[in-house]
Formats: structure tokens, C-alpha cells, sequence
């Protein structure tokens, strides 16, 4: 069922359709990876962490 000329198309597109498919996979990892961090460490998942939330001290001077 199956055509030489469909099958010689995906062949010649295979790297297009491995870069169209493979980087938003990884994409989706690492935010699905950042958001399990975050709800593991007790922290409002957020999509970008600017670290508005957190104020660090400020060194003593002497």
C-alpha cells in the first residue's frame, strides 16, 4: 500500500520532521522537569522565576 514515492518524501524531509517534533518534546520536559522541582521544593510553580518573590540580605558594612 505503501509508495516509493511517499516513502522516497518522508526520507527526504526527515530531518525536518525530527527538528519540528524533537525540540518541542525537550522543550516540554524541561518545563515539565522545572515544575516538578518547584513542587517538590514547596514553591509556586511559575513560568519564568525571576526570584521577585525572595529578598536576599544585605552585607553589613563596617
Amino acid at each position: 500500500m505503501q509508495s516509493e514515492k511517499a516513502a522516497s518524501a518522508l526520507d527526504s524531509t526527515y530531518t525536518l520532521w525530527a527538528f519540528a517534533l524533537v525540540w518541542p518534546l525537550i522543550g516540554l520536559m524541561v518545563l515539565t522537569v522545572g515544575w516538578i522541582e518547584d513542587l517538590a521544593a514547596k514553591r509556586k510553580p511559575r513560568l519564568w522565576p525571576n526570584g521577585a518573590g525572595k529578598k536576599r540580605p544585605q552585607p553589613a558594612t563596617a
